[in-house]
């Protein structure tokens, strides 16, 4: 189905029409390869062994299909260069005319926190490379819950965790609740927080919505990730609440950590990350 733009003209008389347009261009747009690679490892259990890298392309704005990307050869490294795990792109679930381009590792290792590790995609000639160093999270002190109003009483959830002494955190966070389809995400840092012994935890996550109601189950994820990567995803949160208005100039594209050593003008879009998470549950009271 053709999408449209529409323009909507206020004319004089105060009578208003609208003008349908299809922009041909959007059809005319080199193709990027998007990396999603993501190494999440869970602090509480040995999960850690099967982490998977997705591979893609845009496509043009018209389209509702994105290609993924067979034949790729992927490798992750640490600092002494030994390889992490084996990625591979078969999926006995997927016909092979139908691949998925997301590649596997069943045998991924642990790794070591504050280590740096190192992606390489090789694919159609050109080498991607990334950086990210493990980044670790502090315990959940507590879940609490407290009763706002706005007109109508709403239920607010708070995560509390402590302001590590010394050290610069750096956190994404993940709500999925039962009453919406997508996750709802966010980012943010300590700095603004006290690391006073005794007087130093705060509240990583203020969750407010208005459908919550008693007995409901949300499950809370909260990631330790590294400042390069909170500085990514604060500007991606920024272009998804189009904070500039419906009519501002378009943003350019977010450029991750990835570089294509081959064709640096060829960049890819997406980010190489290795995070430390936990992932609870909490019932509304």
């Amino acid at each position: 189905m053709k999408k449209y733009i529409y323009l909507l003209f206020l004319i004089l008389t105060t009578i208003s029409c609208t003008e349908e347009i299809v922009i041909d261009d959007l059809d005319n747009v080199d193709p990027r390869l998007v990396i999603e690679a993501s190494i999440d490892i869970n602090k509480y259990n040995n999960s850690y062994k099967t982490q998977t890298i997705k591979l893609s392309q845009t496509t043009s704005y018209y389209s509702n299909k994105y290609p993924q990307v067979k034949n790729a050869v992927i490798s992750v490294t640490d600092e002494n260069g030994n390889s992490m795990g084996t990625f591979l792109d078969v999926n006995p679930a997927i016909p092979n005319d139908e691949e998925d381009g997301v590649y596997t590792a069943v045998d991924f290792t642990q790794p070591n926190l504050g280590d740096k590790y190192f992606l390489s995609i090789t694919v159609d000639g050109e080498t991607y490379t990334a950086e990210d160093t493990y980044t670790g999270i502090v315990d959940i002190n507590e879940i609490n819950q407290q009763t706002i109003s706005f007109g109508d009483d709403i239920i607010q959830i708070n995560v509390n965790i402590d302001n590590e002494i010394g050290v610069d955190n750096y956190y994404l966070t993940k709500i999925d609740s039962p009453f919406r389809i997508i996750s709802e995400y966010g980012s943010g840092n300590d700095e603004e927080f006290t690391e006073e012994p005794g007087k130093n935890n705060f509240d990583v996550i203020t969750y407010i919505d208005e459908e919550l109601e008693k007995d409901m189950k949300i499950d809370i994820s909260l990631y330790g990730i590294s400042k390069n990567y909170q500085n990514y995803l604060s500007k991606l949160f920024l272009i998804a609440q189009g904070s500039n208005g419906p009519f501002s100039t378009a943003p350019a594209s977010v450029r991750g950590n990835i570089l294509n050593t081959t064709n640096q003008d060829n960049y890819a879009l997406g980010y190489f990350s290795v995070n430390q998470f936990i992932k609870t549950s909490y019932t509304v009271e």
